[in-house]
């Protein structure tokens, strides 16, 4: 995971720390929230939002930091650097485990999944 921004966004460090965060539950929204009280660090929610399109529009408006994934970063959006205003949120797995018949939903999931990656891969977003 990673923090990520408007292009060219950086904290405040007198500031507590704006976030473009899921609603709860979120593992996203739980790590980040974490990392920032383990560190100390001040924060506030900015903006929530129950879909992607929302946190990215939120992000892109210049609302505050969203905690994503950096291999599947949205369009538009860049990583922050790192610094000692935003703690590291460390890695986390997704992964899909598809049993029984190639027609089955866990399939119909994990090819939609793989189509999407490539896609954004195509595009540069991976």
């Amino acid at each position: 995971l990673v923090w990520a921004g408007r292009p060219g966004i950086r904290p405040d460090p007198g500031q507590p720390l704006p976030l473009v965060i899921y609603g709860e539950p979120s593992v996203t929204r739980t790590l980040a929230i974490d990392a920032l009280d383990k560190a100390g660090r001040a924060w506030k929610t900015a903006c929530t939002a129950s879909s992607l399109n929302g946190l990215r529009a939120a992000a892109l408006a210049g609302f505050g930091f969203i905690p994503h994934s950096g291999t599947l970063l949205p369009a538009g959006l860049a990583i922050v650097p790192p610094s000692d205003d935003l703690p590291d949120l460390g890695e986390i797995e997704f992964v899909v485990i598809s049993r029984g018949a190639p027609d089955s939903p866990g399939a119909a999931l994990a090819n939609a999944m793989l189509e999407g990656a490539a896609r954004l891969a195509s595009q540069g977003g991976l």
